[in-house]
């Protein structure tokens, strides 16, 4: 049952609430709350100033991107809890965002499966309903392994998504969303290789492929409309150590990638264009930043998309 200030203990000392909760004086010294979290768009003051506050700025809209934010989240909550302090998550009703962050949370404390952590968590905060946006988010952090890491094919084909609408804008791309390039950083992987196929040149790593499943989009993207308007039932296909796929299935004729180094000059100030190789110009394929349907039926957003009859696979070294 939820306390007069709408705000419940999901786990020892872990609170999740409302925005009135978080203003509240009597609240936050009754329940020794040290460490305030506030995943909200608007300006929250906390009224004790020895109780610490960290803002996430999002709003409770589905194309918001959460994902983004949980390393920071966990890392706070973390210090709270561990400091022998309590923590209150809230955002403005208790319901979506803050809700969200402490399934995410709970998921990678106890690893355990996105419909058990929203059980537990529903158990406890009877108003708990993230919305479909961060629901969609959240299956995607479960298929991630319950985590975040920024060297995760899925992860970094995520926060591309939430590039697309300003890319016409920008002048550069974040370095950690861009693969090395083969041909000029050798990295020491024992990796597959791509080559184009009429000068050899190395394109990218077998650890580049995006994976998934045959017809089924990525279930981050499932709110795109163009992912809804074909009625496909949004999953997560994840191969191998971090989402890296194998090669693509024979009903694909195409591979999908993360973007490559030498790929960035003409990715940027336009929605969509060719693949070239950069050193011949042969025609490798294409990309948009609004998707692309793969032969297989799935739709991929952001979508860099080479053909597989215009490279070729280099099985990995045995050493």
């Amino acid at each position: 049952m939820a306390c007069i200030h709408d705000a419940d203990e999901i786990i020892p000392r872990l609170w999740l609430g409302s925005g009135e909760a978080a203003e509240s004086p009597f609240f936050l010294a009754d329940h020794k709350i040290t460490h305030v979290l506030s995943v909200i768009f608007h300006t929250v003051k906390i009224p004790l100033e020895s109780v610490q506050q960290k803002v996430i700025s999002i709003m409770d809209q589905p194309g918001e991107d959460l994902l983004g934010h949980l390393n920071e989240a966990f890392s706070f909550i973390d210090e709270g809890l561990e400091s022998g302090g309590a923590v209150l998550v809230h955002c403005a009703m208790g319901v979506s965002r803050s809700s969200a962050t402490v399934i995410a949370y709970i998921m990678n404390k106890e690893k355990c499966t996105l419909n058990e952590a929203l059980l537990k968590v529903k158990e406890k905060h009877s108003q708990t309903c993230p919305n479909e946006g961060f629901m969609e988010q959240l299956r995607l952090f479960e298929a991630m392994g319950c985590q975040c890491n920024p060297g995760n094919s899925l992860f970094k084909q995520h926060r591309l998504a939430h590039l697309a609408e300003e890319i016409q804008m920008r002048t550069d791309l974040p370095e950690d969303l861009l693969a090395s390039d083969p041909h000029t950083a050798d990295d020491g992987s024992n990796d597959a290789l791509y080559r184009c196929r009429k000068c050899r040149r190395a394109l990218f790593r077998q650890s580049s492929v995006i994976a998934h499943s045959q017809g089924k989009g990525l279930s981050s993207f499932g709110w795109h409309k163009q992912v809804k308007q074909q009625g496909q039932s949004p999953q997560v296909k994840v191969t191998g150590q971090g989402g890296r796929g194998e090669h693509a299935s024979s009903s694909c004729t195409s591979v999908f990638i993360e973007p490559v180094s030498w790929m960035e000059s003409f990715l940027l100030g336009v929605n969509e264009g060719k693949i070239s190789c950069p050193k011949c110009s042969s025609r490798l394929g294409s990309f948009n930043w609004s998707g692309q349907q793969c032969s297989c039926g799935v739709w991929m957003t952001p979508a860099f998309q080479v053909h597989q009859n215009r490279v070729d696979r280099m099985a990995p070294i045995v050493r």
